[in-house]
């Protein structure tokens, strides 16, 4: 595991050899970061295009990029934080990405065509919960 930024941990992930392709692992009940199952979705990006910023206010999210190749931004919410950068997916850099409550998260596909995200999350989702920031307006 690897903490970024606070708040932003990068744990790799196994891939196990099967007769017939592979396993990618994703989440156990007993790995670091998980509390409790909320709720899961998987968020689809076009290559160039980006999504975010959102911060979560409540729930912590875990993310598994599971298709194609994203970038992403994360951001400390405290004015004169700086951004960091990581990109993630099943053939370059298979991770689960672990972010707090309170950091702000933005991400670009950079696959060919359309990228696919996982976000396995404590809470269900609710509008009310998150803050969402055009990305050029932070």
């Amino acid at each position: 595991m690897v903490e970024i930024i606070p708040g932003v941990r990068v744990y790799d992930l196994k891939i196990i050899p099967t007769e017939n392709g592979f396993v990618r692992h994703g989440i156990k009940n007993t790995d670091s970061d998980y509390n409790k199952f909320g709720e899961m979705y998987f968020s689809v990006v076009k290559s160039g295009r980006i999504n975010g910023w959102k911060l979560h206010k409540t729930n912590s999210c875990n993310i598994i990029v599971t298709c194609g190749e994203i970038l992403f931004y994360f951001k400390l919410a405290a004015k004169g934080s700086k951004i960091t950068e990581l990109v993630a997916g099943p053939e370059t850099r298979h991770v689960r990405i672990a972010i707090d409550p309170g950091v702000y998260f933005a991400f670009r596909g950079l696959g060919k065509g359309s990228s696919v995200l996982l976000n396995f999350m404590n809470g269900l989702h609710d509008r009310h919960e998150t803050e969402s920031i055009k990305f050029q307006d932070i």
